[in-house]
């Protein structure tokens, strides 16, 4: 677990203990990487939720046909490779 030992050292995820099983541990953001995130992807969200608002619905839906098409495509090809 050398990498979440250095995340939860910087400050960016806690670890919780399942009272149930001692065994387990659930890892979580700590508020402060909610907020790094929120400062990298937050402008760019909002600049592409902004974008979007140029299509109607239909155009849309198409867009997220094709990206589930394109992501199913890819889980194919990718297990093809791994074969």
């Amino acid at each position: 677990m050398g990498t979440i030992d250095r995340l939860g050292r910087a400050g960016y995820v806690t670890r919780e203990r399942d009272s149930a099983d001692r065994r387990r541990v659930t890892v979580r953001p700590t508020p402060h990487a909610h907020r790094v995130v929120a400062e990298i992807y937050g402008p760019i969200v909002a600049e592409g939720q902004e974008h979007l608002t140029r299509y109607d619905d239909a155009t849309l839906r198409h867009m997220v046909e094709f990206m589930s098409f394109a992501t199913e495509q890819q889980h194919r090809h990718a297990a093809r490779l791994a074969e």
